[in-house]
This record gives structure tokens, sequence and C-alpha cells, in this order.
């Protein structure tokens, strides 16, 4: 299976001062499963729904990407301090008010 690319690499701090790129659904998808904080937290279990959904329906990997930096944000993971995901989190704010 080819990997979903997301339209912008979501990047974020993990631990002290390392940076960690996730470009894909499927790479999101691995990090919820396996490297996730807190599992189970309301916007976690929104992100990986919507990361499988976008595996059934590639035209989803956008959503996919939200959910995903929603998630981040709800874990209280630090955002790498970039314009690409400064704009993505603007965006997500914006998509998440229009829904």
């Amino acid at each position: 299976m080819s990997k979903i690319p997301f339209h912008h690499p979501v990047s974020f701090r993990l631990g002290k001062g390392r940076v960690v790129v996730v470009r894909s659904v499927q790479e999101a998808l691995d990090f919820l499963d396996n490297r996730w904080p807190e599992v189970g937290d309301d916007l976690y279990i929104a992100a990986r729904s919507a990361c499988l959904e976008a595996l059934m329906d590639p035209g989803k990997a956008k959503a996919a990407r939200y959910a995903f930096i929603d998630a981040l944000g709800e874990a209280g993971l630090e955002p790498a301090f970039e314009f690409g995901f400064m704009a993505a989190m603007a965006n997500s704010s914006r998509h998440r008010m229009s829904s």
C-alpha cells in the first residue's frame, strides 16, 4: 500500500528539542498507536478515526491532518516553530470553527 501524504508535513516537539515530522496518514496513525502520550482523550480518538477513514478514502487526508493537529494541542505537544506548522494551526482552528 502506498502512503497517503499530507498536503504539508506536521512538525512538533517531543521532549527536549526533538522535532518529529509526520508526513502521511500512515505516519500519523503509527504515532497515535505507538507513541501517543495520553491515549483515550477525545481529540486523540477523533484523530485516530479520521486517519482510519483517510486510509479508506484518501480524499479525507486533509481532514485527518487537521484532526491530528488538534489532538497534538490537546496532548500538550509543543509545535515546531516554522511557518508551515503555524499556518496549519491557523487552518485547523478555522476548520473547527466552520464545522
